[in-house]
């Protein structure tokens, strides 16, 4: 039912053999995350991860393959995801990219608030709502670096932006039903939720999978109690006319999304129809503030996932 969007990451230390586990993780319509799949693998190859990946697509509806996948910038998956899941838009984590960019470039700076403000400009650059937006912030960069630190110009331009700027960059990314996640935050809290039901890193096989069942079942069970809850709280803010169609047919989050927009167009807080780049409607699957402005809100305006 929710498979637009998975996280996919490794993690370690959870087995005595020193394996290591794949998970995949999904996202509720109520925000909350859940395991899809763990995978033991006998190493990080493209072989281990094609086999991996081809074995989870025999679960997925054919109609419903992820529209998103968020990974690091493994290389191994990288390259397998462009083969079992061509259709699908692959996202690099943007908190491991800052972080590989704070690990790669600080020796170049003298002062910690030189370093820190060049991270402040790539952040910007990172959050460029249009292409040319980006550029423009690009150049900059460049003419404003090149000359004292073109050892960090030379590792942000030949490391990220020039291969896989279209990978984390906003203004490609946000065309793309990723739901807000633009980092692989969601799987890593899974994996350190995960460690707690597993104890000690030497466990059997065995052990791991009775971790496993338990921790799946209690999610479980915490997603259908989020359902219920999301089903009858509801605010006086959504009782008006104007939320009539949507009421108790989809979850309280996609309602607090539209409010959001709506409040936006209320105080004209947001951009003119024909200089919206549809950042809501693209990765929410949601009105913008200027279509619930324009249009009475109905089912056909939001993605299924919500409902």
């Amino acid at each position: 039912m929710f498979s637009n969007v998975f996280l996919l990451d490794c993690t370690y230390k959870t087995n005595r053999y020193k394996m290591p586990l794949l998970s995949i993780v999904g996202m509720t319509s109520t925000q909350q995350s859940f395991f899809s799949a763990f995978v033991f693998l006998s190493n990080e190859t493209e072989d281990s991860y094609k086999w991996a990946l081809e074995h989870f697509k025999t679960i997925l509806h054919q109609n419903s393959l992820p529209l998103v996948l968020v990974t690091d910038r493994e290389l191994a998956l990288l390259n397998v995801i462009k083969v079992v899941f061509p259709t699908s838009k692959h996202i690099l984590c943007q908190v491991h990219i800052h972080r590989n960019v704070l690990a790669n470039c600080k020796k170049y700076f003298k002062e910690g608030k030189e370093c820190e403000k060049f991270l402040g400009v790539w952040q910007r650059l990172v959050e460029a709502r249009t292409e040319n937006e980006f550029y423009m912030r690009y150049n900059a960069i460049i003419s404003s670096y090149s000359g004292y630190y073109p050892k960090v110009v030379a590792y942000v331009s030949g490391t990220w932006v020039e291969p896989y700027k279209e990978f984390f960059v906003s203004a490609w990314i946000d065309k793309y039903l990723h739901l807000g996640n633009s980092t692989t935050n969601r799987v890593e809290g899974g994996h350190n939720h995960l460690k707690k039901f597993l104890e000690v890193s030497i466990g059997t096989l065995n052990t791991v999978w009775r971790a496993f069942d338990q921790m799946i079942t209690l999610q479980h069970t915490e997603i259908r109690r989020a359902f219920g809850h999301s089903s009858i709280q509801m605010s006086t803010e959504y009782k008006s006319i104007l939320y009539s169609a949507l009421v108790g047919r989809v979850s309280i989050n996609a309602l607090s999304l539209i409010r959001e927009e709506e409040k936006k167009y209320s105080s004209k807080e947001y951009p003119r129809e024909e200089d919206c780049v549809h950042t809501t409607r693209n990765t929410l699957g949601l009105p913008c503030a200027h279509e619930v402005g324009i249009y009475n809100i109905s089912l056909k305006t939001r993605h299924i996932r919500y409902g």
